[in-house]
């Protein structure tokens, strides 16, 4: 809160030699950096009590820390019910499974902290369950907002609920694999294809390409972002063969 401080209980100058220990805040105060530290802990403690009990258990912390991975999922956090919100939420998806961390999950439509019953666009919605139902885990905020839909939104839904149940034991066991082997559940595409294309402007625009990505080493998804859109245009590299899924 705004009147937050803290003292240390120990010398500053004996840390001359080291990393700096505290971070600013946006109110000039400071606090230890132990925020992320202290979410590893805690998910250790919560995985190893839930392993004591011999139940697998399926825990996500907004907070991580190196070697988090191995007790706990994560959770993006808030973003914002818009378009730029369900782009971030492909970025970030992209990025954590660069990073090694495959076991993602977020709010599917978006989340206003703020006022989470507003009414969000039903198109954006759409949008953003088919890109959940290919992602690692599908959660949708304001399931019961969703209910309602009707027409063409209805039937989207309900192909994507499907589409979902078909992927799953493909979704589930490449999971299991990178678990055992190590590996990527999502990817984007220029870890795949960079060697398809000849020249720098090629390569540039491959890399320039954010929101399209692999689902494990067999499907290519490129999920729709902008309102109103019906035709996208997708990249298919030149040297493999590619099949229409459906």
């Amino acid at each position: 809160n705004e009147d937050f401080s803290f003292s240390y209980p120990f010398n500053q100058t004996n840390l001359t030699s080291s990393l700096p220990v505290n971070i600013k805040l946006y109110d000039n105060s400071t606090m230890l950096c132990t925020h992320n530290i202290f979410s590893l802990k805690q998910t250790q403690l919560y995985h190893n009590i839930s392993m004591c009990n011999k139940k697998r258990n399926l825990l996500f912390s907004q907070s991580t820390f190196i070697g988090s991975e191995q007790y706990t999922g994560k959770w993006l956090g808030y973003f914002p019910p818009s378009w730029e919100g369900l782009k971030d939420a492909i970025r970030q998806t992209l990025n954590f499974n660069l990073l090694g961390s495959a076991n993602l999950i977020h709010e599917a439509c978006g989340y206003s902290e703020y006022n989470s019953n507003e009414e969000i666009n039903k198109e954006l919605c759409v949008r953003w369950i088919q890109f959940s139902s290919v992602s690692a885990y599908s959660r949708i905020n304001g399931i019961e907002r969703i209910n309602s839909y009707e027409g063409e939104y209805k039937d989207s839904i309900i192909n994507s609920v499907i589409l979902r149940e078909r992927l799953s034991l493909y979704i589930y066991s490449t999971m299991i694999k990178n678990y055992i082997d190590g590996g990527f559940l999502i990817m984007p595409v220029f870890a795949f294809y960079t060697n398809d294309f000849n020249t720098d402007e090629e390569v540039e625009l491959l890399f320039e390409n954010e929101i399209q990505f692999m689902l494990g080493p067999n499907l290519m998804i490129a999920p729709v972002v902008t309102q109103g859109e019906r035709t996208h245009k997708t990249f298919f590299p030149k040297n493999e063969i590619i099949y229409n899924f459906y």
